[in-house]
């Protein structure tokens, strides 16, 4: 499951049922949980072409409009009531993104979803940052939209490794965000980013 930039992976992550549709990327987790690698060219080219095609018409720079380009272009779907994580990692930064499809709390901004999209639905602001960073492991982003998907770490350190993810980071370094990382500082920003 290794995408994207080197070292970085790009995955959409998500309770067994809540999605709509069939995709053979579709991978299971421990714990009812699964996964969809979105990092693959086609399914960045595909997302690129609906940024292209609705720029004006939408605000293609919110959350929610992210997810829901590629989950279109995934030919999935999102259930009522459901939640679902996309979530991006490096060696150096994490990022998540937390998507509902429910109805839009009341003082909620920057909502756009994809042309199509079934309303209503809403993303959590981006949550980034370097790594290592001060706050707890289990703050960091991917473990927060994890918890916030439902994934209970159990007696595992974090949700990462409850859902076995932690294999993500390459074996021979240790690159998974923990007290013993070796990570080095970053050299740049997210490449997510509220707006």
């Amino acid at each position: 499951m290794h995408n994207g930039a080197v070292g970085e992976t790009n995955l959409i992550v998500f309770a067994d049922g809540t999605v709509v549709g069939r995709h053979p990327g579709i991978s299971s987790l421990p714990h009812r949980f699964c996964a969809i690698d979105i990092g693959g060219d086609e399914v960045q080219d595909c997302v690129a072409r609906s940024f292209a095609d609705d720029y004006g018409k939408v605000r293609t720079g919110h959350g929610s409009y992210l997810v829901t380009a590629t989950l279109r272009c995934l030919g999935l779907g999102v259930r009522p009531g459901a939640t679902v994580a996309m979530i991006r990692a490096s060696a150096t930064d994490q990022s998540s993104i937390v998507f509902h499809q429910s109805p839009v709390p009341p003082g909620t901004r920057n909502v756009a979803l994809v042309a199509g999209w079934p309303a209503p639905a809403w993303a959590e602001p981006v949550h980034a940052h370097d790594i290592p960073h001060p706050s707890p492991v289990i703050d960091w982003p991917v473990n927060a939209a994890l918890r916030a998907i439902g994934v209970d770490r159990g007696d595992q350190p974090d949700e990462l490794s409850a859902l076995h993810l932690n294999r993500l980071w390459s074996p021979d370094v240790d690159r998974r965000p923990g007290p013993t990382s070796r990570s080095r500082p970053s050299t740049g920003p997210s490449r997510w980013h509220n707006t």
